[in-house]
């Protein structure tokens, strides 16, 4: 009688990626793009160059991409990058062709004409809420011949592969959207313009709970500081903080002084994250260093890769990096996708 034979199970890359060492994963987006192609003047990768975004769905650990709009791509595609095989897939989408306008003359509008979301440039307008297994999606430079923001709010449930429209945001926002999620309240924090948002996925109520003075800059990327209740605007060399266990009628947003000229310089909208097991924010900005934040002195510390490191993540979007930039606590790795044309890359933190 033949007898079975059990395999153990191959090692993932991740496992045993050594402390300030690279992994480049082999699979590209580039791979799973939809034919035939969605209309658009700067073509599929914008969906990852045109100021579009990512979230992480921890539940799955999949990566979600979904981006494109204004004049670049009409592709409004889900596509995921699972970490359990390292390959991409497209979730959901596209709408057909014959359901989209093309260029030039397109009016403004949140949907093409099957009901689906339009693309758009998604910036950081982009969450996953666990509590409702979906993606969440706010406002963003629609596919139209004016590229006028969207105000709706969106959800895609993850299982169901469906989208549903939500409440519009009650406030003008008319510009690029942050956001960050907040696990301890199940809230997201979304900012324009000189206002700080809340949001409730569950109840779908909209909020304004701080502002700004005069003299921060849009071209950041924000981040929650869980553990100090502390939300970041970094970008375009300068640091602001809102302190969100103040009261909301005095919240307002405070620039600090800080060297992060010394690591991103002008650059608009770096990489950043939060660690979640050192409860700390981390920052890219091209190269193989990885930088860590400490809230007290508001120091930007250089953790160089390590002498025997042979991976160099390719270069850094020029229109910023939008969730794009990851923490993975289930590896203790930071996870940094560029481009659809080349792979995701991963470093293991020292």
């Amino acid at each position: 009688m033949a007898q079975s034979l059990l395999t153990e199970p191959s090692p993932h890359p991740l496992d045993d990626l050594k402390p300030g060492h690279w992994y480049a994963a082999t699979d590209q987006l580039s791979y799973v793009l939809p034919s035939p192609k969605p209309y658009g003047s700067t073509g599929p990768r914008a969906i990852m160059s045109a100021w579009s975004g990512a979230c992480y769905d921890t539940t799955r650990e999949q990566l979600l991409v979904h981006g494109g709009g204004h004049g670049d791509s009409s592709d409004n595609s889900i596509y995921a990058f699972n970490l359990e095989s390292l390959t991409w897939s497209r979730l959901w989408g596209p709408t057909p062709n014959d359901s989209i306008l093309p260029l030039p003359n397109v009016p403004w509008g949140e949907t093409y004409a099957d009901g689906s979301p339009r693309a758009r440039h998604t910036y950081g307008g982009l969450q996953v809420i666990p509590a409702l297994g979906a993606l969440w999606m706010w406002g963003g430079s629609l596919w139209s011949g004016s590229g006028g923001m969207g105000k709706a709010t969106w959800l895609f449930d993850l299982e169901q592969k469906t989208w549903t429209r939500r409440s519009s945001c009650p406030y003008p926002i008319g510009c690029q959207p942050f956001t960050a999620y907040d696990r301890l309240t199940g809230h997201v924090y979304c900012h324009a313009y000189a206002r700080l948002y809340s949001y409730d996925p569950l109840s779908d109520i909209w909020q304004t709970i701080g502002g700004y003075p005069p003299g921060a800059s849009p071209n950041a990327n924000m981040i929650l500081h869980e553990k100090e209740q502390q939300l970041y605007l970094i970008g375009d060399g300068k640091v602001y903080m809102y302190d969100l266990e103040t009261t909301p009628s005095a919240m307002q947003c405070i620039y600090k002084t800080s060297d992060v000229t010394k690591f991103v310089g002008g650059i608009a909208r770096p990489a950043v994250a939060y660690d979640t097991k050192r409860e700390q924010i981390i920052a890219w900005a091209g190269s193989t260093s990885v930088y860590t934040f400490d809230v007290e002195t508001y120091a930007w510390i250089e953790h160089k890769a390590a002498a025997t490191n042979t991976v160099t993540p390719s270069r850094i979007q020029p229109a910023g990096t939008f969730g794009r930039c990851q923490y993975l606590e289930a590896y203790d790795v930071l996870m940094l996708v560029n481009s659809i044309d080349t792979p995701a890359f991963f470093c293991k933190l020292s």
